[in-house]
């Protein structure tokens, strides 16, 4: 390759086993910027890499011989965005719509069956796993 003003231009032929990287140039020359990874916001992505600021999207790379996509996928519907942390905690999961993790939520219990998750304040600290303890609350 060779600089051309402000530009790139390839001056050889595509040649099999060239890799291409993350980086704004055809590093292979076949005409094609950046195919196999998504490229958002100007950042790099590689397939099935998560949205660094919503779990519940994911980079999805149709094909190495494509251009990657700039935008992210959404995550199947229950696909698990943040696990429990015991039996005082439930997880939470994707509801498919690319919409982000839902709140951290805990059971609410009184005779120490869970009947429906409750969100949690982000301050409030984790229960100890311990079902005595997440019996007692209210």
């Amino acid at each position: 390759m060779v600089c051309s003003g402000t530009t790139t231009v390839c001056n050889a032929p595509v040649v099999a086993g060239t890799t291409e990287t993350c980086n704004g140039i055809d590093d292979d020359c076949d005409g094609l910027l950046d195919e196999g990874f998504c490229r958002i916001g100007g950042a790099c992505f590689t397939t099935g890499q998560l949205n660094p600021s919503n779990n519940c999207q994911v980079c999805t790379v149709p094909s190495s011989t494509v251009p990657g996509p700039t935008s992210w996928s959404n995550v199947p519907s229950g696909t698990v965005c943040r696990a429990s942390m015991g039996v005082c905690d439930v997880q939470e999961t994707c509801n498919g719509s690319g919409a982000a993790c839902p709140a951290d939520g805990f059971p609410v219990v009184g005779d120490g069956v869970a009947r429906r998750p409750r969100s949690r304040p982000a301050t409030r600290r984790r229960a100890a796993p311990d079902r005595r303890r997440c019996a007692r609350r209210t």
